[in-house]
């Protein structure tokens, strides 16, 4: 092989690398950090959905605007994504989902320590639809 065919593909497969490693990076810090985004937001969800004076027919749009208030700003992040509520009783989630709702990225509540669904890992793609099981969530 010649070494001006070396080179070349030196350059080329440093550049895919770099490229990946870029992008990898930048999509599992964006999720991230609207990861930090939705946490604040379920439990300002969970405060009216447990507290709040909202009724049980309350629609996803009333339980996120009753949500956000006193502090709009919480859905910046979330503009060019779709938030859905999930209610059981007092319990409750908020799933983020793509635009199109055609796949699930994230889904919290805030009755576990730890974030519950990082969905945008999942191959293939979950549907936007809420898997979070209420049945074994314990609340004190």
């Amino acid at each position: 092989m010649s070494n001006k065919i070396k080179w070349i593909f030196l350059v080329l497969t440093s550049v895919a690398i770099a490229g990946c490693i870029i992008f990898g990076n930048t999509q599992e810090e964006k999720y991230y950090k609207l990861a930090t985004s939705l946490t604040q937001l379920s439990t300002a969800v969970d405060t009216v959905v447990s507290f709040g004076d909202l009724t049980e027919n309350a629609t996803e749009k009333e339980v996120i605007d009753e949500a956000v208030r006193r502090d709009p700003s919480m859905l910046v992040p979330f503009a060019d994504y779709s938030l859905h509520v999930v209610r059981r009783g007092s319990l409750s989630a908020v799933l983020v989902c793509t635009k199109d709702e055609q796949r699930a990225l994230l889904e919290d509540t805030a009755y576990t320590v730890k974030f519950d669904k990082h969905y945008w890992r999942d191959s293939p793609a979950a549907p936007c639809k809420s898997t979070i099981d209420f049945a074994h969530i314990q609340t004190e």
